[in-house]
This record gives structure tokens, C-alpha cells and sequence, in this order.
């Protein structure tokens, strides 16, 4: 479509634009007009219902019946204006018909009827009949004739005349929007001579056309008359002849209905409620004074946002607080609802907010006032709204505002949950721990949110599941105060946990999916630290063999730090280590790097370690175990150690390899003698080990057994036992 203002005559006639028979049918349009666009839309609405009053009596006389004028828009973005009337006789003189003239504003053209009332509904040039010999083609236009009458200044008295009250348009102002917005339809009968119908309910709906703000202009849809209620696409607001409602109609009974000839009105209530968009533009209508300077501010307002939004009431009533706030400079209106100011400031900034440049002075005027969210009633509502604001807007003294809410809370429990609101939007929560650290005034309220950070979580491990969900900010680690915060924690942890080297063992292994050098550095710091915390707690002389192994992979590259006591514990459990992984490199261990406390420590825990089924394989351990810094070994007590702690067949093993002390040491000839001889267990009741024992070639080991044969021989409990075993 071209664009020009397009034209369509519709009527009964010898044949149309469509159809060559007789009957209704466009008989004339402008070339710019697509003739798929007249026969889709426009068809549909060139139709004409007659009053009931006057075709029951059969009135013939034209002037008598109301002309129709409708209004529709439909989605292609073009506006209809068309007016309908009644035709006593068409072409055959028989029977009565219809005429009706539409006009076509194209897009490019709507806006300028949409911000002026007059052009859509004081149109003077509407047709009420076309001869066809003049042609099918009708001028395209740049252009309606139009009056310009005052309608506001002659409200009171049409008001009078079909008996509306300010409540009566107040409700029909409410329904119309609510109308458009929806699915709702709004019926009106009107208290008015059929002949004048379409006059006065046509000033009616200017008069509402007024009040209504643009992105409802764009959608309104009317009918000013028609014979009865009826729903129909495009159509909003139906006026429809007095008397003609069936309140028995369930679809009709849904709607607003405004029967003002009958006195009755159904489907609407809002006495009682605010409803400030309704309230101001009533109030303003008491004075006949327009409002277009407001539907300009709605209009910037609204810009971006979905049609949904540009159409909601609600929308107007948020602009109706924050209109009167910006012009009228007091914030009255917004201290009787904080939350719901900000809140409306919020769903208008969140898009095109460099084009509302007085809502952004406005919001940062409020802030600097209020100082900070004091009210624990709605301050993290507050903060919510205005997070999301600095969302967009992304202002420094935003953030300061917030700071001073979280101190200002520091003592409440709004404290953790405030900080909970501002970890959900990473930039800022970033930008406000950034500000926060490098304001030494905010280092004890800085060190107070870490902590209650950390605060639920109590062993090692929760607090590390906790700091890699943390260190998804890795900005965090540049703040030193977390970083001593998540130090004392895991230390403090530490001293409570029940398996300390598996906790420190889990700090070691502690990884993110992306490492970088900060990471690494903090690392490095908690396990020197939950080292040192190790070798604190710990005592040597109370390891298990487990701890001291998982000591070995803790400090796998040796220990940071000169400390004395940790040290002390550190060369103990280390030399330990190397011990008790290696057994079989023993004999090469050295113990004389370490001090005679430490080394004797060492003998002491290896004898404890020990005592749990030593094998052939710690036999070399055992001499450290019994050794001396003499580089000798006390092999009785070492003997005493085996025959009480492990099996026969290592006693076995440690006697034939000792077998040259029996020529040389006393004691342990003498101890070996009272084993073979006295002991129950001794492995000499064994005839298989008996036999072993036998087969050594040393002359001292051979005569110390004939001594064990001549003792065993004496003693009849030895006899006894020996010839029990020789039974078995």
C-alpha cells in the first residue's frame, strides 16, 4: 500500500470491484489499496445493523436511522476509519441496503491521528452514496477533512445530556484500557434519540480517546453503533441500541457492560481502590485539561519495553507516581511505597534508559536523600530493585548507597541475606568487595562477610567445597582479608578434625578447572599453613602407621619454615617415614643427623610400630628399634620383642641369622636358653622348627641346644609338652 490515505466504497449494486452479479460488494477503491487487504479486513466490518425500533415499525425515513461509524486496527499496522449508513432502496428501488465509506490511514500516517482526536472522530467527508458510472477508482488522499470542535470544553454539558457522572467515566475509562489489554469487551447504551446515536456516542469516545495513552490509541477498536452486543475482532468498545441486551447471555454477562439507557452497569468495581493513572487523568479531566505532556513521558517511558508492558495498567499507574514526582518535585508519593517506586523506576530503565534521562536523575536524587535501606521491613526488597537498576546503569554512588545499607545492618541478621542479594549479580558484587578493599574503613565489615561466608561450614572438606564455589569470582583472591579469613577457618578447622592428614591431604589436592598464578600462590600459603597446623597438633609417639605414611605424601618435598617445635616433629615423624616405606633399605639410614632426644624418640616409635606382627622383612628395623648411638643393639631385647610380637617362623629366621651372638653375647645365649627351655610357645616344641634349629653349623649355637635337650630332658612340664608335640 502506497503512502497516501486509501478509500473503499461498499453498498448493493449491479456488480462490484469483485463480484459482476448483483449484490454487495466493494463498487469503488483507490488503486493503492490491496485488494487481498479490502477482502480480509475490510469486508468483514461494511456492514450495517439497523435499529431494531425502527425496522419493526418499518420507518423508512433515512435521517431517522443512526449512521455507524467504526474504528479498527488491525495487525498489518493500518488504521480503518468507515462510516456506515441506511439506504431506504437500493439500485432496484425493493428493498433497503447500506452504504458505507472507509478510510484507510496507512502506518506511515497513524501517528498523526493517534496524538489528534479530531482527525479520527470529526471526519466530515464521509460518502453516503456513489454513482457507478463515475468509475471503480477512487483518489488516493493525503488528507481527511475534519472539524475541530473542543470536545473536553463540552463535556459537562454532554454529560449532562446523557446523564454520565465523573464515577460513570472513571469505570469507562478503567474498562476501555483494560479492554484493550485483554479480552474483555465493553458494551454501551447510551440515554440518547436514535437519529443523534452515533453523534454523541462518537463525542463520548473522543472523550475517552483522550484519556487513553498512545499504545492504547494504536489498539482501540469501536463501534458506535450496532442493533445488539455482539463480540467481534478488532472491536473494543460496541455502542448498541437501548433495550436490545439480553442479560441471560452468559458470553455477554462476562463483559463491561454499560447500560446507561436501562441505569445498570455490571462487570466493573473499582470504587474503593487506587487507581492513580485513573485518578489523575480524572482529576485533570474535571478541569478540561489534556494530558498529552504526560502520554509523552509514558510514551519515552514505555520505549523497549513489550506490548504487554505498553499496555498493562499498572504501567500507567507506576508512570502516574513517577510523572508527578519529576514534575511536581515532591516525594511525597514515593515515601508512602519505597519499594514499589523503585520497583517502577526499575521495569522502565531496564531498557533504553540513555533516552530517560530524568527517571536516572530521579533514582540517583532518591538515593542520595535516603542515604541508605535502613528500614529492616523492606530493605532487601530495596536493595534488590536497586541492584537491578545499577544492573543497567552501572553508577559508582549506586554502589556506595549499598555499602552503607550492608554496614549500617552489620550487627542483623539482614546482613548475610543483603549479601546474599548482591552475590547473585557478579559485577557488582565484584565492584563492591573491590571498593570495600580499597576503603580500610569497610576492613572490619569485609572481614565480617567472609566470615559469614564461611560461617555454616565446619570441616576441612565443606569449606573447600565452599571456597571453589567462591573462586568462581577469582577476583576474591586479590583481597587479603578473604584470603586471611579462609586461612584462620581452615586452620581453626583443623583442630577439630578427626583424621588431620586427611584433611590436609584434601587441601593439597585441592584444584579449580582454571588455575592461575594468584590461585597458585594461595594454594601454596593454606598448605604451608595447614602444614604448620599439622605438626602443632600431632604427636609423634601417637601416629598409626597410615598417619605416618600419609605424613610422607603431605611433605613430599620437606617442610617450609625453621620453627623448633615443628621442626622437632617434623625430622621425628620424617625419619619414621623413611623408615617404615623403605624397610629394606634400613641398614642405610643414618639416624645421626637428628639430636640424641630426636633419635631416641625414633627407637622408642619404632618399637611401637613394630609390635604389630613384625616380619623378616623389618628385622633391619628392628636393629635401628634396639640400637644405640653406640652403633651397637640390645639383640635380648630385640629377641624379647619377636618371641612377644611375631610368628615363629621370623623368631626362626632372626635366630639363624643371630646365630654368632650365641659365642659372643652372654645375655643373649642365656635368654635364647630360657625361650627354648621355659617358654610355651618356644619354637622348639616344634618339631619341624626343632629340626631347623638342628641343621645350623656353629659350634657355640650346636652345644647351647644340647644344653636345651639336657634341661628339657629334667623338666617334667617341658616333657610333657614336648611329648604332646611330638604326638601332633
Amino acid at each position: 500500500m502506497s503512502g497516501k490515505i486509501q478509500q473503499q466504497l461498499y453498498t448493493r449494486e449491479r456488480g462490484g470491484v469483485f463480484s459482476s452479479t448483483d449484490g454487495f460488494d466493494t463498487i469503488a477503491v483507490s488503486e493503492g489499496l490491496d485488494k487481498a487487504l479490502v477482502k480480509k479486513y475490510l469486508h468483514p466490518f461494511c456492514l450495517y445493523y439497523a435499529p431494531k425500533a425502527l425496522t419493526t415499525s418499518g420507518q423508512k425515513e433515512a435521517s431517522l436511522y443512526p449512521e455507524a461509524v467504526t474504528l479498527f486496527q488491525p495487525e498489518t499496522g493500518d488504521m480503518v476509519i468507515g462510516q456506515a449508513v441506511y439506504v431506504p432502496a437500493d439500485f432496484t428501488g425493493q428493498r433497503s441496503a447500506y452504504f458505507m465509506h472507509n478510510y484507510v490511514i496507512p502506518s506511515g500516517l497513524k501517528e498523526e491521528y493517534i496524538k489528534n482526536s479530531t482527525k479520527v472522530f470529526q471526519i466530515r467527508d464521509f460518502n453516503t452514496s456513489y454513482d457507478i458510472e463515475q468509475g471503480k477508482v477512487l483518489p488516493e488522499l493525503d488528507t481527511v477533512e475534519h472539524d475541530g470542535q473542543d470536545v473536553p470544553a463540552e463535556k459537562d454539558a454532554l454529560f449532562e445530556k446523557l446523564a454520565i457522572t465523573d464515577s460513570h467515566f472513571k469505570q469507562l475509562l478503567f474498562a476501555v484500557m483494560t479492554s484493550i489489554a485483554g479480552k474483555k469487551k465493553v458494551f454501551i447504551s447510551l440515554n440518547a434519540p436514535l437519529q443523534d446515536y452515533s453523534k454523541y456516542a462518537m463525542q463520548l469516545l473522543e472523550l475517552i480517546y483522550l484519556y487513553l495513552p498512545y499504545a492504547h490509541r494504536r489498539k482501540l477498536g469501536a463501534m458506535t453503533f450496532s442493533s445488539a452486543p455482539e463480540t467481534k475482532n478488532y472491536i473494543h468498545v460496541t455502542f448498541f441500541e437501548p433495550g436490545t441486551l439480553s442479560y441471560g447471555d452468559r458470553s455477554i454477562e462476562k463483559q463491561f457492560i454499560f447500560d446507561l439507557a436501562d441505569g445498570r452497569i455490571s462487570g466493573v468495581s473499582i470504587e474503593g481502590e487506587r487507581h492513580e493513572y485513573i485518578e489523575f487523568a480524572l482529576s485533570r479531566f474535571s478541569k478540561s485539561a489534556r494530558i498529552d505532556d504526560f502520554f509523552d513521558f509514558a510514551e519515552a517511558s514505555l520505549s523497549g519495553l513489550p506490548t504487554e508492558q505498553q499496555l498493562e495498567l499498572s504501567s500507567y499507574y507506576q508512570l502516574t507516581d513517577l510523572y508527578l514526582t519529576i514534575t511536581g518535585g515532591d516525594t511525597s508519593i514515593y515515601s508512602k511505597n519505597k519499594v514499589g517506586f523503585v520497583t517502577g523506576l526499575m521495569k522502565f530503565l531496564q531498557v533504553h534508559h540513555e533516552e530517560k534521562p530524568e527517571m536516572v536523575e530521579l533514582f540517583l536524587k532518591l538515593l542520595r536523600e535516603e542515604k541508605m535501606a535502613a528500614d529492616e521491613d523492606f530493605a532487601l526488597d530495596y536493595i534488590h530493585a536497586v541492584l537491578n537498576i545499577n544492573k543497567i546503569l552501572g553508577r559508582d554512588e549506586v554502589f556506595s548507597f549499598i555499602l552503607e545499607t550492608v554496614n549500617y545492618h552489620r550487627n542483623h541478621p539482614l546482613f548475610g541475606q543483603l549479601w546474599k542479594l548482591i552475590e547473585q549479580d557478579r559485577p557488582s558484587h565484584e565492584r563492591i568487595l573491590n571498593l570495600m578493599n580499597g576503603n580500610p574503613g569497610y576492613g572490619v565489615v569485609l572481614e565480617q562477610y567472609f566470615g559469614e561466608r564461611f560461617k555454616p561450614v565446619i570441616r576441612v572438606e565443606d569449606i573447600l567445597r565452599e571456597l571453589k564455589l567462591m573462586l568462581g569470582a577469582p577476583f576474591l583472591l586479590n583481597i587479603e582479608k578473604f584470603i586471611m579469613v579462609v586461612m584462620d577457618k581452615v586452620e581453626s578447622s583443623l583442630k577439630r578434625e578427626q583424621n588431620i592428614f586427611k584433611a590436609v591431604l584434601a587441601i593439597k589436592d585441592f584444584k579449580l578447572d582454571k588455575e592461575d598464578l594468584p590461585f597458585l600462590d594461595f594454594k601454596q600459603r593454606l598448605i604451608e599453613s595447614s602444614e604448620r597446623a599439622l605438626l602443632e597438633q600431632i604427636r609423634p609417639s601417637e601416629l598409626t602407621r597410615e598417619d605416618i605414611m600419609n605424613f610422607g605424601k603431605i611433605f613430599s618435598k620437606g617442610m617450609k619454615g625453621n620453627e623448633d617445635r615443628p621442626k622437632d616433629k617434623y625430622l621425628i615423624i620424617d625419619a619414621l617415614y623413611q623408615l617404615l616405606s623403605m624397610p629394606a633399605r634400613a641398614e642405610s639410614y643414618d639416624l645421626r643427623s637428628l639430636s640424641k632426644g630426636q633419635r631416641e624418640q625414633v627407637r622408642d616409635i619404632l618399637q611401637q610400630q613394630l609390635r604389630q606382627n613384625p616380619s623378616v622383612e623389618h628385622l633391619g628395623l628392628l636393629d635401628i628399634a634396639y640400637g644405640s648411638d653406640y652403633d651397637d643393639v640390645d639383640y635380648g631385647s630385640l629377641l624379647r620383642h619377636l618371641i612377644q610380637y611375631s610368628d615363629d617362623k621370623t623368631v626362626l629366621f632372626f635366630i639363624q641369622k643371630s646365630q654368632l651372638l650365641v659365642g659372643r653375647d652372654v645375655r643373649f645365649k642365656n635368654l635364647l636358653l630360657r625361650y627354648f627351655v621355659s617358654d610355651p610357645r618356644s619354637i622348639w616344641n616344634d618339631k619341624t622348627y626343632r629340626k631347623e634349629l638342628k641343621s645350623i653349623r656353629n659350634s657355640s649355637f650346636n652345644r647351647l641346644l644340647k644344653e636345651v635337650e639336657l634341661e628339657t630332658a629334667k623338666n617334667p612340664i617341658v616333657k610333657f609338652i614336648k611329648k604332646k608335640s611330638l604326638k601332633r
